[in-house]
């Protein structure tokens, strides 16, 4: 697209950005927020900056021209995409730093920052890894993979965190951005508690057809459920991996660590020592004590708010 700022208008009202990992239940939360809360994706498609090559290039113009059209001619719309910080290392991304692209959102018109957080990285990362390799690829190129894909887990696990966190600390430091932060609990087991705190920011910031968020009227939502399609949590780690030899070396990294409990695949609350340890979690805390979301983050005592002045 060759467009320039001096081509667009303000959007009529504030954009929503998913700011979340793949493997998050993130395609549960923005698909029911399409049915509960009219959210209308970019190019009508939730990642549509993720970098393949039917994706669009992220860019300040490509982002107004989504602010300013995904609606159309609804007037009873929000306009939403979820971005992963990996898509903006993209071929397809003129917008290189986590900053920069908070920075033309906000041209753009983007005001509310939704983040899901899945503190099990392992089961995340195992997700991520079985729906893209071992479902897909030959038991050669499983055993090559193997070689490389399962090395600096720990590494990873803090690099993918700090990515998250630069994210937040730009919506934070722009005035009248707002961050709301869920667990992946809070989506998976109280999904239309999510959903009706994401309505009531997206009310607060204009868009006042919304139906208020009420607690105790979370459970009358439409729900769209996407995040056990391609899910095999019942099974075991070597066999979700292919290789009881990658198994035992993600087990030798992590086993000692405050990442341990991780192994556990199904389990999803981490011990006191390991959130007291973890920057994701105290930042979020300690900038989010403005005021506990209504009817939110049951499953984290830090899933907060925080308004920006």
């Amino acid at each position: 697209m060759n467009m320039t700022i001096a081509n667009f208008s303000p959007p009529p009202s504030a954009a929503l950005l998913l700011w979340a990992h793949g493997r998050s239940a993130t395609e549960t939360l923005f698909g029911t927020l399409e049915k509960d809360a009219h959210v209308h994706p970019c190019y009508g498609v939730k990642e549509a900056f993720k970098g393949k090559r039917e994706s669009r290039t992220l860019s300040y113009a490509s982002l107004m021209h989504c602010a300013r059209t995904a609606c159309r001619e609804d007037t009873k719309c929000a306009v939403g995409t979820h971005l992963k910080p990996s898509h903006l290392r993209g071929n397809s991304s003129e917008l290189q730093t986590t900053p920069e692209f908070v920075a033309a959102a906000d041209q753009a018109g983007w005001r509310l920052m939704v983040v899901v957080y899945r503190r099990n990285s392992l089961a995340r990362f195992v997700s991520s890894w079985e729906l893209s390799h071992y479902r897909h690829t030959t038991n050669l190129k499983r055993r090559h993979s193997t070689q490389h894909s399962f090395t600096g887990m720990i590494r990873t696990f803090e690099e993918q965190d700090r990515s998250l966190l630069v994210g937040i600390e730009a919506a934070l430091a722009t005035p009248g951005w707002r961050v709301l932060a869920l667990d992946f609990l809070d989506v998976t087991q109280k999904l239309c508690r999510s959903s009706g705190a994401v309505r009531q920011e997206l009310r607060e910031l204009g868009h006042t057809w919304l139906h208020p968020y009420v607690p105790g009227e979370e459970e009358n939502c439409r729900t769209h459920v996407g995040h056990t399609k391609t899910s095999h949590s019942e099974e075991p780690l070597a066999k979700r991996l292919g290789s009881e030899r990658a198994a035992n070396m993600i087990r030798a990294q992590l086993n000692g660590t405050v990442y341990e409990w991780m192994l556990d695949l199904k389990r999803e609350v981490p011990p006191p020592e390991y959130v007291e340890q973890m920057p994701y979690m105290r930042l979020v805390t300690r900038a989010t004590r403005a005021g506990q979301i209504s009817g939110g983050g049951e499953y984290c005592g830090w899933c907060k708010k925080h308004v920006v002045q």
